[in-house]
């Protein structure tokens, strides 16, 4: 124990308690700090005033140890404040649905705030866990890989609800629905599996935001409406799809304030349908080749995020351009495209010669290499690099991430700076924290780069 000694006019020494003197708060602040509740409860033996600070913690976190299977049950039952904040279990062992029974009972009446649940290992002989009804909880992230949620009761507090790769029985999403969770505002649920195939229905006043990966679903309806924020996976029409393929077959998402869609996979407009949408969204991702056609949909964006990979061969390139023959109108362009052997520039090129009112563009360079695709492919043809017909005139600024200074990007950097934009002042050039140096001959021709296009801010910079 650390001490000091004090002495005043009559020179007689007095003990003070450095450790029992902190404030409750600078306590309580170190003890939430620690990295597990057995090291918290150990502080006990600092000193007398801090023997029972751990039990009233407004945070607490155990991994359960095989070894030592009273330990969580003793602290649970030494706890004494009436609530806590955050209460998390994980275990990377199979765990016995006995085990976790009373932890469980604990959480459902002491928990008002984030309940957090991370069993990776699944329960032995593939128990399912279920969920007790917490109602004053206003967060709950499930990581089981057996779940059934509660047939009754409701989850009043509860704001948010995060499972992550669980089998789980369709109708059990009805616990998240009205009336029994009033504020729900946000749904992911990824990575997890139907028990059978079946129809899911998700109904909410409050949702707002909704992440929806599932295996096993026939048909997605959504009806939230005050649904902003949507991402999904969808599986492709015909009898030859792998039912682990993640998605569903058909969707329908009723919300008039849809803002914000991420689609993983084909989108097919007659199985899939966005009914009460408008056509203009504040931020489209189109993450599947197969997905473009959603921008047909949604054909007016803020913001509009292109990110997928183009097949090798001549067809794989060519269902690249016919899928792209119409891109939404949007102010902000990310580009993130894997075109494996195609030609990096011709395909990004095209893109913009379909592309109309890019105030801002965003690029992410791949690795390019030398090696050039096959012979007759419409990527290596002359035309495909010509910029004399690339309109940019809203364009402002550019970024571009990536650059390792290999001669294809150069390139396409300087082909990108060819192309009509009157009013582009700003090109940023990110380079990549693991590219320890460039050398002279490559300094030269950035140099190059900036010295040939002296009416455009061009700046090389170490990306941090």
């Amino acid at each position: 124990m650390s001490t000091c000694t004090i002495r005043n006019s009559s020179n007689v020494g007095e003990e003070l308690d450095r450790i029992s003197n902190l404030p409750e708060e600078l306590i309580q602040n170190i003890l939430v700090r620690l990295p597990s509740i057995d090291a918290a409860a150990r502080t006990s033996v600092l000193s007398r005033r801090w023997r029972h600070f751990w039990t009233k913690l407004p945070s607490l976190s155990f991994q359960w140890d095989f070894e030592k299977p009273g330990a969580i049950i003793a602290a649970l039952a030494a706890y004494s404040a009436p609530t806590l904040n955050r209460l998390a279990f994980s275990a990377v062992h199979v765990l016995e649905l006995s085990t976790v029974a009373p932890w469980l009972e604990f959480a459902s009446r002491r928990v008002a705030g984030n309940l957090t649940l991370n069993f990776s290992a699944a329960l032995y002989q593939r128990q399912r866990l279920e969920l007790p009804v917490c109602e004053k909880a206003t967060s709950i992230n499930l990581h089981v890989k057996h779940l059934r949620l509660p047939p009754a009761g409701s989850f009043t507090a509860l704001v948010a609800l995060t499972i992550v790769g669980a089998r789980i029985q369709g109708g059990d999403f009805e616990a998240v629905c009205q009336p029994r969770c009033p504020r729900l505002r946000r749904l992911a649920v990824r990575s997890a599996t139907l028990v059978e195939a079946t129809d899911v229905s998700v109904r909410s006043n409050s949702l707002e935001w909704l992440v929806f990966i599932v295996q096993g679903v026939g048909r997605l309806e959504v009806a939230a409406p005050k649904l902003r924020y949507f991402r999904a996976a969808a599986k492709a029409a015909g009898d030859n799809v792998p039912q682990a393929e993640p998605g569903v077959s058909d969707v329908n998402i009723t919300s008039p304030v849809l803002e914000d869609v991420a689609w993983y996979g084909e989108f097919d407009p007659r199985r899939h349908r966005f009914t009460e949408a408008g056509h203009r969204l504040r931020k489209l991702m189109v993450m599947d080749m197969t997905t473009a056609a959603l921008m047909r949909r949604f054909y007016i964006v803020d913001e509009l995020v292109l990110s997928f990979g183009i097949s090798p061969g001549i067809k794989g390139y060519k269902t690249f351009l016919n899928a792209t023959s119409m891109i939404a109108k949007c102010e902000v362009l990310e580009v993130q495209v894997t075109t494996r052997r195609h030609a990096f520039p011709s395909a990004v090129l095209h893109l913009l010669r379909k592309s109309v009112g890019v105030a801002k563009l965003l690029i992410r360079l791949p690795r390019m290499g030398n090696k050039s695709c096959m012979e007759g492919c419409p990527c290596s043809l002359p035309d495909s690099c010509n910029t004399d017909k690339i309109q940019l005139d809203s364009l402002e600024e550019v970024e571009i991430l990536g650059f390792r200074g290999e001669f294809n990007q150069m390139k396409f950097i300087n082909l990108l700076l060819d192309c009509h934009a009157p009013i582009l002042k700003k090109v940023y050039v990110r380079i990549p924290k693991d590219v320890k140096s460039i050398n002279r001959t490559k300094n030269k021709k950035i140099r190059s780069i900036i010295d040939g296009h002296p009416e455009i801010d061009v700046e090389f910079k170490l990306w941090s």
